[in-house]
């Protein structure tokens, strides 16, 4: 099963602080959300109050003004409620959200401008901070240093988010930057601040350390909280409207085993090339190097639509290795090695076919269409020949392969991690294009899945092949 995050009623809290230069990181505004008809947890249902609670600080100096302590802001929008106040409605909520909003403003610090930064953990809930300046031409450096909380409990909700709120965040963020920007720029331009404090005058230090200006006054917007409130607001509703926490049947985490993988022509038990002892030095993107490219598609075309393909070599390890790399890139069951030691030539064959059931060597060995690989070793380095009579176009799936083989910053662990999503994506592919015409879908339905899934006319070879073999 798979899990995806959806829910109508987000338990979020969104506030805005500032850094006053007298009592330090405040909170100005907090927006919440109150649901009337839920069954989701409440914001503190599952945490309870502890001896971290504070007082809430009710006095405060013009800059940390905002909504007063006894007053909110409501907006109603169907069951819910969205109320904006200085502080949280719930009192232990409070020292929370005081904390982010110190540790926004003074300890945590991202190395990317206009971004945000998480930190948190489970008991103090988790954080999205973005941190930003205003110009104001009577504060200590002509800025003032403000912030934006988005607080929740579910870390992994959060984080899905991230980039919703960014977006959203940093358009306030331009509004009100652009609105001091025209404040300063008028009073720059009657009085310039920056002169008169270079002078040494003690009027200019006095000027410099004076009572701290309300956001209101260096926006020059009256109604500042009310936008404030209601863009918050907006985010809020919006924002769970995005995920919803549901189960739904989703592909299999790992190849369906097939019952005819452990088991012969005729009825015996194979050796097992999955448990083969393979030289942990030659990896797949080797194979490739040593084949080229030209060679690396006939051969894994070759395969993956159900040809015929020949692996032979003096040294039955190196037949070993080259297989278990080739069946690595298959789904499990598509085609049953079949390991055969010529005593006349001294060499050891496997043959590689389509409908591995019902299958035989020597048809595969008489067969005048197939690839054969050769494998001989010149002081123990391996040299690769390749014969082929069959001209296969290369499938999507083994283009998506190849692009991954030749990006260098993939390391083969990160390689081998692709390479097993990218089949379970094609498998899942086939798997429901069959579904479909197994329920006896029309052509048209077919074909917009052909062009949702982005199938080409290059793999309906290779589609035709894993759905007859039923592998998926």
């Amino acid at each position: 099963i798979f899990c995806y995050y959806s829910s109508e009623d987000m338990q979020a809290l969104i506030a805005l602080g500032h850094f006053c230069e007298l009592h330090g990181p405040s909170l100005l505004v907090t927006t919440q959300p109150i649901y009337q008809s839920s069954s989701s947890p409440s914001l503190t249902s599952d945490h309870e109050p502890t001896n971290d609670s504070a007082q809430i600080i009710t006095e405060c100096c013009e800059g940390c003004h905002s909504v007063c302590v006894e007053s909110v802001m409501l907006s109603v929008t169907g069951d819910v409620k969205f109320i904006s106040s200085k502080y949280p409605m719930s009192n232990h909520l409070i020292p929370l959200l005081k904390q982010a909003c110190f540790r926004s403003l003074s300890c945590e610090v991202c190395p990317e401008k206009g971004t945000l930064m998480y930190f948190g953990d489970s008991a103090r809930g988790h954080i999205l901070s973005y941190t930003f300046l205003l110009k104001d031409s009577k504060s200590r450096g002509f800025k003032r240093l403000y912030c934006v909380i988005v607080f929740m409990w579910d870390e992994m909700y959060l984080l899905n988010m991230r980039n919703f709120f960014l977006s959203h965040i940093q358009n306030t963020v331009t509004y009100l930057q652009a609105k001091s920007s025209m404040k300063y720029d008028k009073e720059i331009s009657v009085s310039s601040q920056r002169s008169f404090r270079l002078s040494g005058n003690p009027e200019s230090v006095a000027s410099s350390t004076a009572s701290a200006r309300s956001l209101a006054d260096i926006t020059e917007l009256t109604d500042v909280y009310l936008r404030i409130h209601v863009h918050f607001s907006w985010m809020l509703l919006i924002g769970g409207l995005q995920y919803k926490e549901e189960i739904i049947e989703g592909p299999p985490l790992l190849d369906f085993n097939c019952s005819h993988e452990k088991s012969g022509v005729d009825g015996t038990r194979q050796e097992s090339v999955i448990c083969c002892l393979a030289d942990p030095k030659f990896s797949i993107r080797h194979l490739y190097s040593h084949l080229g490219h030209g060679n690396f598609v006939s051969i894994l075309s070759t395969v993956l639509i159900g040809g015929c393909c020949i692996i032979t070599s003096d040294i039955k390890k190196w037949v070993h290795i080259v297989v278990k790399l080739l069946l690595t890139l298959a789904p499990n069951g598509l085609c049953l090695p079949a390991y055969v030691y010529d005593d006349e030539e001294q060499k050891w064959s496997c043959y590689m076919a389509g409908n591995p059931i019902q299958f035989e060597v020597h048809s595969i060995a008489t067969c005048q269409e197939h690839v054969r690989l050769v494998i001989t070793l010149e002081a123990n380095v391996p040299t690769f020949s390749v014969v082929t009579s069959v001209v296969n176009k290369c499938p999507s799936y083994l283009s998506v392969i190849i692009k991954a083989i030749n990006n260098s910053h993939l390391c083969d662990q990160v390689l081998c991690t692709y390479i097993r999503n990218a089949k379970l994506t094609w498998t899942n592919k086939v798997k429901t294009l069959t579904s479909c015409l197994d329920s006896g879908g029309s052509v048209e339905a077919v074909k917009k899945l052909y062009k949702t899934f982005a199938i080409t006319e290059t793999d309906f070879a290779l589609v035709r092949f894993w759905s007859q073999n039923r592998l998926c």
